[in-house]
């Protein structure tokens, strides 16, 4: 009985001496893995920029602001502002072009502004305002139509003109000699069709 016991007692030592082991190397072994995961530096921010207001600007969202510019532009600088133009209609790029002083305007209206990613200042000066231009359309039209011609006119920004369409350039300008008048310098004929879709 009394060899039981003893054999007993030290198969239970055995055991425990076993466990500690085993216990004392799982610590030691996870140690340096927490250790790592503790002292490990934060991964490093990523150089992308994040999607801003600019970058998010849509093509219709860009028209729209540009149109708002437009109209304050035609307001708030009438005597210099010439418009603008789109060079590749259907991408977000756009240039202003006025009259004079070019280099505030940009700094006074872009500035910090979403638009100035898209569109910039032209830095040769137009010849015309943009509202000089827009009332000559209907004043020049009406002569030719009153003269006995049809005629088509808009204003183009791009160009800085006012551009009548007409069938016959010729005979309007042989016209206006024997009348002895004479278009605008800002004034441009160009020869085109009166039809249009709604004919």
């Amino acid at each position: 009985m009394i060899k039981v016991r003893f054999c007993l007692l030290v198969l239970m030592t055995i055991l425990l001496f076993g466990l500690a082991a085993c216990t004392e190397g799982v610590d030691d072994a996870s140690q340096p893995a927490a250790t790592a995961a503790l002292t490990r530096p934060p991964a490093a921010p990523s150089l992308s920029p994040s999607p801003t207001a600019f970058q998010q600007f849509s093509y219709d969202k860009f028209i729209d602001a540009l149109g708002q510019l437009d109209r304050r532009l035609r307001v708030e600088q009438e005597a210099t502002y010439a418009g603008y133009c789109l060079p590749q209609p259907g991408r977000r790029e756009a240039i202003l072009a006025f009259t004079a002083d070019a280099e505030n305007m940009a700094r006074t209206y872009l500035e910090g502004q979403p638009l100035a990613v898209y569109v910039s200042v032209s830095d040769r000066a137009a010849d015309y305002p943009v509202a000089v231009l827009n009332a000559a359309v209907p004043v020049e039209t009406e002569r030719l139509f009153k003269m006995g011609f049809d005629v088509m006119g808009w204003t183009d920004d791009c160009l800085n003109r006012v551009v009548l369409t007409v069938i016959a350039p010729a005979e309007v300008e042989a016209a206006l000699v024997a009348a002895g008048e004479s278009l605008p310098p800002y004034v441009e004929l160009v020869a085109g069709s009166m039809v249009t879709p709604e004919s």
